[in-house]
């Protein structure tokens, strides 16, 4: 079968979330938030390894979505209870748990209406809610050594949250080929710059180019959904419907 390097790509995102979690309790948290950003990376592998190798299954993709489960959903729960909420155990249990479960729903949602086409994400994904809250950890111990204010982070979680399972239109990331000119050569020059200036400074700078990243996509996003609604309304159309589930 030539399933099985994504199966492993997918496995790797597993035991990364796996060992942030254990690291997380054993009290190595900036360790536990990288582990959750190398998850993120091998999760936009996993998925482009099987259309590679033509091996996309509906298996690979309920594999993904457990992976992404414990990856995306209980490893950021897990560190952020501990680095700022294991002082406050009902509110810090409540403030962890709503952002795995919009995690479980979304995952769940993406799979009972998953047909195989790449569309735009409707929401935030789950490892851009993942990546968020690991980065603003990392960028805390970086400057202060320690979260130095829970209830920004609390906010936070809570805000990735509802945009998780939100219906806004967030645009995919894009083809890179220089064949396709217009947005997708737009949103490929914007990522390039940006994740070159993380690289300067990954610790430091990562959160703010996710956050950056997050909103300026939410409004391109929103942009483009009113002007393809606004053509279809000029032309007797009824509004297109671009923007399918993602996890």
């Amino acid at each position: 079968m030539n399933s099985w390097p994504a199966h492993v790509v997918t496995a790797g995102n597993l035991f990364c979330g796996l060992s942030s979690i254990l690291l997380a309790t054993s009290g190595r948290v900036e360790a536990a938030a990288w582990l959750i950003v190398c998850a993120v990376v091998l999760d936009a592998l996993d998925g482009k390894t099987a259309r590679l190798l033509g091996a996309a299954s509906t298996f690979g993709m309920h594999f993904d979505s457990l992976a992404d489960l414990a990856s995306f959903g209980v490893a950021p729960a897990v560190l952020v209870y501990s680095v700022a909420f294991s002082a406050y155990p009902i509110p810090g249990l409540l403030i962890t748990f709503i952002p795995m479960l919009c995690v479980a729903v979304r995952l769940a949602r993406f799979n009972a209406s998953a047909d195989g086409s790449e569309r735009d994400f409707i929401g935030l994904s789950a490892p851009l809610h993942a990546a968020l809250a690991a980065s603003f950890v990392i960028m805390n111990y970086a400057v202060w050594e320690r979260v130095t204010d829970p209830a920004v982070l609390g906010v936070l979680v809570l805000l990735t949250s509802a945009l998780m399972v939100s219906r806004l239109p967030l645009p995919r990331l894009p083809r890179f080929t220089l064949r396709e000119p217009g947005f997708n050569l737009v949103k490929i020059a914007f990522l390039v710059a940006a994740f070159g200036f993380a690289a300067a400074n990954p610790a430091r700078h990562l959160f703010f180019v996710l956050a950056l990243v997050v909103i300026l996509g939410f409004a391109a996003g929103s942009v483009r959904v009113l002007i393809l609604r606004g053509h279809d309304l000029s032309t007797g159309g009824g509004a297109a419907t671009i923007y399918g589930g993602e996890r």
